[in-house]
């Protein structure tokens, strides 16, 4: 599809026996923000890590930039790449977790820089200069020589984001961001990921915050049982959903949506 940074097609998933994706498709197009939101359960994190190849997934394609990720075809047979073919199409995909995953023994300035550093061949100088400019969009300019235990929770995370923007990713997927902060802490996150919507990123988010799902995403996916049950505009799927499903769902968070 023209336009299309990220192209889900049929993509299904088995750990074992038990199906969590079923045959799920959709399109995230360049410099749009995807939303997904579901119940526990639902196959979101999977759908995500898919994505990335953080997950194998037995049926379907995921394509970036129309290159498919993972795996390619061959005499009509599903052939996986090279793990260097993988690590090339998996820097250009920024994923943020909800742990930070940061290293814990070295500075925030270096957490950013090492990926550039090592997986972009970048010169060292050069990385530092791009982590230290990403410190300071993150509002943590002031923190460059700290080591993460010294940070809270929000500031973390944003070391965390800084360190997938540092990759100049095509894409960058975050995977309920915010569910390990203090609530205090999470509008800190949230600012940063506003700034990133309004500054063109390509992003698939998943969250359970609904007033910045409802304020900030291009287009809502809803998923249940490990498929997609509907998909749209902030305004319909929170003002005119139609299934059930998604009704049921959004009456649980009435009140935290209504801005």
């Amino acid at each position: 599809m023209e336009n299309a940074a990220i192209e889900i097609k049929s993509v299904s998933k088995w750990f074992g026996k038990n199906q969590v994706l079923k045959k799920v498709s959709t399109t995230v197009r360049h410099g749009e923000a995807v939303v997904i939101i579901g119940p526990s359960g639902s196959g979101k994190t999977t759908l995500l890590r898919c994505v990335n190849l953080l997950e194998e997934f037995q049926e379907g394609e995921i394509l970036i930039d129309g290159e498919a990720m993972g795996y390619r075809i061959d005499k009509g047979r599903r052939v996986r790449r090279t793990e260097a073919e993988i690590a090339r199409m998996r820097a250009q995909v920024g994923m943020v977790f909800q742990s930070y995953n940061l290293f814990p023994h070295m500075s925030i300035l270096k957490n950013v820089a090492l990926g550039p550093v090592k997986t972009l061949s970048l010169p060292r100088a050069e990385a530092v200069e791009r982590a230290t400019e990403l410190l300071a969009r993150v509002g943590l300019a002031n923190k460059a020589q700290a080591l993460p235990g010294e940070l809270s929770g929000g500031q973390q995370q944003r070391v965390a984001i800084a360190r997938a923007l540092a990759m100049h990713p095509k894409a960058i997927l975050f995977d309920e961001v915010t569910s390990a902060l203090d609530p205090e802490l999470v509008g800190e996150v949230l600012d940063v990921m506003r700034q990133l919507v309004q500054d063109g990123m390509t992003m698939m988010i998943v969250t359970h915050e609904m007033a910045f799902a409802r304020a900030f995403a291009d287009r809502i996916v809803f998923m249940a049982d490990g498929e997609i049950i509907e998909q749209g505009s902030p305004e319909q799927i929170f003002e005119n959903p139609e299934s059930e499903r998604l009704q049921a769902f959004l009456k649980r968070f009435k009140q935290g949506y209504q801005m």
